[in-house]
């Protein structure tokens, strides 16, 4: 079975894709419809959202295009609703939905972040919350977040990696707060060829040369944290290139505690100097290496 023919896991379903006009949220929209699904594809862009729609209903796919920003919280209460009344039924939301820019932070400008930040956090907690409280009522569902390893530190994102990591902690309150009602919340960490890695030098390669996977490749994840086979994954932030697949480990306390009745500064340098100096974490994806090493491919 090909990427372009997948198993249909969610036929009769209904899902919404947000930002679905291009790169991987078209690609997801796509492969969704693929298996079995009705797709409400959202965009900013109303051309856009049309033509991800048609070109899903002109291969037998069930597709409803819907343009507005996921930032506008009664425009995210007026997708589900629109959802429920076209496909009837609503069983996924992938917050994809978001901006990008590159600014060292003393070179920031108010509005560029403000609009950042409406987009990429609230848009998701706009969109999440219509969606969980049809989810919770109805006892299932499943939501995947597009988070970024961004989060973890990269030069000239750090606005943007703050975004990404406000959904990877969204990602685990919902799924804490959701399970209970049998709804699945998890995120994904992506890398694919999209206007934003075409604009950074990191992820530029020679004519030829392996580069950073098309958008295609990621989309099978999407469709299985949708899927009913994914049951047992859930607050989960997956790393994912279309190759390599590692699960993130989630923030902890490290083991090395520290306790004292008072502490002052001799005491704090003693700390940081002994039994804390070993827990110190490395900073930055960079220093991690662009993906985790990768294993052996497999089929």
């Amino acid at each position: 079975m090909t990427a372009s023919q997948p198993a249909r896991v969610l036929e009769g379903g209904g899902v919404i894709v947000t930002g679905a006009g291009r790169g991987i949220g078209r690609a997801v929209a796509m492969q969704v419809a693929a298996a079995g699904a009705c797709v409400l594809v959202n965009d900013v862009d109303a051309d856009l959202a049309e033509a991800v729609a048609g070109e899903i209903d002109a291969v037998g796919g069930k597709a409803l295009a819907m343009a507005g920003s996921v930032a506008d919280w009664a425009f995210a209460l007026r997708m589900v609703d629109a959802a429920l009344n076209s496909f009837g039924r609503l069983d996924g939301l992938v917050n994809n939905a978001a901006l990008h820019h590159e600014a060292a932070p003393w070179h920031e400008d108010e509005a560029r972040v403000r609009r950042l930040i409406e987009v990429n956090v609230l848009g998701p907690i706009a969109c999440g919350t219509a969606a969980l409280k049809h989810f919770v009522a109805q006892g299932s569902g499943a939501i995947v977040n597009v988070s970024s390893a961004a989060h973890l530190g990269v030069m000239g994102h750090a606005s943007y990696g703050a975004t990404k990591g406000a959904l990877a902690s969204l990602t685990y309150g919902w799924a804490l707060e959701a399970a209970p009602h049998g709804v699945r919340v998890n995120a994904v960490a992506p890398l694919a060829r999209t206007r934003m890695t075409d604009s950074l030098a990191a992820y530029r390669t020679p004519a030829g040369a392996a580069g950073v996977a098309e958008p295609q490749a990621l989309a099978p994840l999407f469709v299985y944290l949708l899927s009913d086979a994914s049951f047992e994954v859930n607050g989960q932030l997956l790393r994912f290139d279309g190759q390599a697949l590692s699960v993130m480990r989630h923030p902890q306390v490290a083991p090395a505690v520290q306790t004292r009745r008072q502490w002052d500064a001799a005491a704090l340098q003693e700390a940081f100097a002994g039994p804390l100096a070993g827990q110190l974490q490395t900073l930055g994806l960079a220093a991690q290496g662009r993906m985790q090493a990768r294993q052996t491919p497999g089929p």
